[in-house]
């Protein structure tokens, strides 16, 4: 449990780094901005019902029914230019379910997406960008 929750930390805070005001690191942010992707990280879960996977496995004693939440982590990369908006992620999932030395059933998958749409705001500190992609 202690390596999860240091994994988890450190996959959180791995891309933060100290600031200094420098010509050298505003040299950097302006390469960044000028298009470097941004870095995203997400934490969450997915909703899947299982219903007919559970009424196959429900008359075979060896087999536990699956959980219908699983976890997810995901990483990706958000990037806009020219008021273009791209987005690329992969997501992991695996079901929290039982012991291996006794009856369990687990879930495990891996998820691909790409995304892109348009900035509709004109607004600066705004970005209002409908998207269209696979998944």
């Amino acid at each position: 449990m202690k390596a999860i929750i240091l994994a988890m930390l450190g996959f959180i805070t791995l891309p933060s780094m100290a600031q200094r005001n420098n010509e050298h690191h505003k040299e950097i942010g302006e390469k960044i901005k000028s298009g470097f992707p941004s870095i995203t990280r997400s934490l969450g879960g997915s909703f899947q019902p299982f219903r007919r996977l559970n009424r196959s496995v429900a008359d075979l004693p060896q087999y536990k029914a699956v959980n219908s939440f699983t976890p997810t982590i995901g990483l990706g990369w958000f990037k806009e230019r020219n008021r273009v908006v791209s987005d690329v992620g992969i997501t992991f999932g695996h079901s929290i379910g039982g012991s291996s030395n006794q009856k369990s059933s687990t879930v495990r998958y891996i998820g691909f997406n790409a995304n892109a749409g348009y900035n509709v705001s004109y607004i600066d500190n705004l970005m209002i960008y409908p998207l269209i992609g696979l998944g």
